[in-house]
């Protein structure tokens, strides 16, 4: 081939890639594909002060998802990252929310880390209500620029009071970021929002404004005292709950109704197992367990609310409840009325990782579906033009480590992946001998036909390509064929792109 042939090529493929991407930006991800950032498993709340919390927290929590597996673990973190500040138009990521991600993305079982974005919208600094319609429309736009080019897979606000002072641009507010966490150009994938609520104020308008995307998390806690300061009874917090819980269940019947419970593992304003003085350490307020084997206490009266109210449906990949979230990992004190509750932990409690461990919602494991598959190319030093035979490449969003995929056809030997996804939110790309076998059998799979050398016969068939060059968000984005009309063009895009060499480049 002529230099000036290899510079038309070259020029043939930017342009058909720049064309697609172009495509892609029309039009946010149809709701099928937008849903699929939703996480469903059990999350937890960290709030972390220091580096040493971090790794503190993510050695009890490694120690609790091998322990409770799967299907019971805590596969969802929200980790705070920073406040809103509506006068600050230029958001940004808290320092130690960035190192976070990277660190907590190596526990066994979790899938997804999200950012907390909290707000008291009674504060001048936070107030929503004194920034007209656009203005709370480029507030959302700056926010989901800012973390659709981090590595955190979605947001999770926490924007209090929602009562209807703030309801109106609250949900403005909510209704535009949720729209560009699913817009291409924003984001080259999705990536889901989740809002924190009480469950009478969890209706169709604000299930409506969360998008395909969005889901609620529903406080399980804080719902009644018997006067200020003083602790509910595990009784009477069982009573509130199910109620509460029933009004979800019947309110989440909205086309995007989702929703996770939170509940108290550690102490809340009304759930608490003591209350110190901040003054006198002597002066203590007796509450109850949040777990105990024999005397009545907080967290087994929830699970048995679960199991009454949502019961075998729970761990259903199609059910509207995505699991429990877990409250807290907290670096500050819960205080009320100059009190200090305690425990300030989940795992405080003696007895409290092996009872969740054995008792924790189970919520199915998601498979692989080809909407969280990147088709890409991968480029090595072992590609060569000759005695070459086609296989499809992989990269699954979620996956961080290598795994070796079965092809669809027994002749074609598997290729192990290097698994490098990055923790940087990116496209790299990986390689991988075909689709795990759920994939291979979904006529929908989204696939790049590309070649590979026949074996040599000093050579594994199961040796890695290795990862020659990562490739931009714009290039991932033409790759998964996302257009208005929702076509994949992984086969298109395969008669127009070749590796050369093993070494030419996009």
């Amino acid at each position: 081939m002529t230099a000036r042939q290899g510079d038309f090529r070259g020029l043939l493929r930017v342009f058909f890639l720049t064309l697609l991407v172009a495509l892609g930006a029309s039009a946010p991800f149809s709701d099928s594909i937008a849903a699929t950032a939703v996480p469903k498993g059990n999350a937890a709340w960290l709030y972390p002060e220091t580096q040493q919390q971090v790794d503190d927290w993510k050695a009890q929590l490694t120690t609790f998802n091998l322990a409770a597996g799967a299907e019971r673990a805590i596969r969802v973190l929200y980790v705070y990252s920073t406040d809103l500040e509506t006068t600050y138009t230029k958001p940004v990521i808290g320092t130690l929310a960035k190192t976070a991600v990277t660190t907590l993305r190596g526990i066994p079982n979790v899938t997804h880390v999200a950012a907390i974005i909290d707000a008291d919208l009674t504060a001048s600094y936070a107030n929503l209500n004194k920034l007209t319609t656009a203005k709370i429309n480029a507030l959302a736009d700056a926010h989901a620029r800012l973390y659709c080019e981090s590595s955190f897979d979605g947001i999770q606000l926490d924007l209090e009071p929602y009562n209807p002072t703030y309801k109106n641009s609250v949900l403005t507010f909510v209704r535009r970021l949720s729209l560009d966490l699913r817009d291409p150009s924003y984001c080259t994938r999705p990536k889901f929002i989740a809002f924190f609520v009480g469950p009478r104020q969890a209706d169709a308008t604000l299930y409506g404004a969360l998008g395909p995307n969005g889901y609620a998390v529903i406080s399980g806690y804080d719902l009644d005292s018997p006067g200020p300061g003083l602790p509910e009874t595990p009784e009477q917090y069982r009573i509130n709950l199910k109620s509460n819980v029933n009004f979800v269940i019947n309110n989440a019947n909205s086309t995007y109704g989702k929703f996770s419970i939170g509940l108290p593992f550690a102490a809340s304003a009304c759930e608490f197992e003591s209350g110190v003085s901040l003054t006198d350490p002597s002066n203590i307020i007796q509450g109850y367990p949040m777990y105990d084997p024999v005397r009545p206490s907080y967290i087994p009266s929830a699970f048995d609310v679960l199991n009454q109210t949502i019961g075998s449906s729970g761990p259903s990949l199609t059910s509207r409840f995505l699991g429990v979230s877990v409250w807290g990992f907290l670096s500050r004190d819960v205080r009320v009325l100059g009190y200090r509750h305690t425990p300030k932990n989940v795992f405080d409690t003696p007895g409290m990782m092996s009872y969740m461990a054995a008792n924790m919602p189970r919520k199915a494991v998601m498979p692989l579906s080809p909407a969280q598959a990147v088709c890409t190319i991968c480029s090595g030093s072992r590609l060569q033009r000759r005695r070459q035979r086609p296989y499809y490449l992989y990269f699954p969003i979620q996956q961080t480590k290598a795994r070796e995929y079965q092809t669809p056809n027994a002749s074609v030997p598997p290729i192990r992946g290097d698994g490098d996804g990055g923790d940087d939110g990116s496209c790299c790309c990986c390689c991988g001998g075909g689709p795990p076998a759920h994939l291979a059998r979904t006529k929908s799979t989204h696939s790049l036909r590309v070649t590979r050398p026949r074996p040599r016969a000093n050579t594994s068939p199961s040796q890695p390509f290795r990862v020659s060059q990562s490739l931009s968000s714009s290039t991932c984005l033409g790759f998964t064929g996302v257009t208005f009309t929702g076509v994949i063009f992984g086969d298109f895009l395969a008669g127009l792109l070749r590796i050369r060499k093993g070494r030419e480049k996009l």
